[in-house]
């Protein structure tokens, strides 16, 4: 296999914005709220070697695709449109209906500015100005951040406790938006934070910290042991 000479740049009209990449697919938003993608994916079609512009009936500020599935943030960054596969609910939509990209549903769900979006495999969150995280999708392996495994994909879940304060949503830039809470880093399948889950009813087992009161006592017969000396 040849891996050719050098990186090409990429050839479209207008100035990128966001970038999103997924699988075996990439898209990029313009300036002027353009999508192009290339690749194979659920935006890009089969196989597309250099970018294409995507006609698409609303001005796009954000994409985020995962396998066959892509969510799209509109109308200056209030809305919140899906289309792809509809299994396991991860267009949004309340059901398992696939959709094309010109048959785009909006996500009833999520009200208000989003300032963020990712998604995983099958499954979508976003960042919204108020503070909270909201996921739908796929759950399989928790990644909704809802302490189950059952998929939503008619009102998106909440993902994050309210004394969090969300820093950044998958490879997305940090958000402006601060509160007096713990730090937390949300991404689309982890969510890692200082905070600790439901606490157990097994007791802690002892540990081997040293205590303050035993620091002491070694401080003091090292001090000892050099006035003798």
């Amino acid at each position: 296999t040849q891996m050719g000479e050098g990186i090409a740049p990429l050839v479209f009209f207008g100035v990128a914005a966001s970038i999103h990449v997924s699988g075996n697919q990439s898209c990029l938003v313009t300036s002027e709220s353009e999508l192009w993608c290339w690749g194979t994916g659920p935006a890009a079609g089969a196989r597309q070697p250099v970018p294409v512009k995507i006609v698409f009936a609303r001005a796009i500020q954000r994409i985020a695709c995962g396998v066959s599935h892509c969510c799209a943030v509109v109308e200056a960054m209030q809305s919140l449109v899906c289309w792809g596969e509809g299994a396991d609910g991860r267009l949004g939509s309340g059901d398992v209906v696939s959709r094309g990209i010109h048959e785009a549903v909006t996500v009833a769900g999520v009200v208000g500015e989003i300032v963020a979006i990712a998604a995983g495999p099958c499954h979508t969150c976003v960042t919204m100005a108020t503070r909270e995280v909201l996921c739908f999708g796929c759950n399989q392996q928790g990644q909704l951040g809802t302490w189950d495994r059952d998929p939503r994909g008619d009102v998106p879940e909440r993902s994050t406790p309210a004394a969090m304060t969300v820093v950044s949503i998958d490879g997305s830039p940090p958000t402006t938006t601060t509160t007096e809470a713990l730090p937390v880093t949300m991404t689309s399948s982890t969510l890692a934070t200082t905070t600790e889950p439901p606490s157990s009813t097994t007791s802690p087992g002892p540990t081997s910290q040293t205590t303050s009161a035993e620091v002491s006592s070694t401080i003091g017969d090292t001090a000892a042991r050099n006035e003798t000396d």
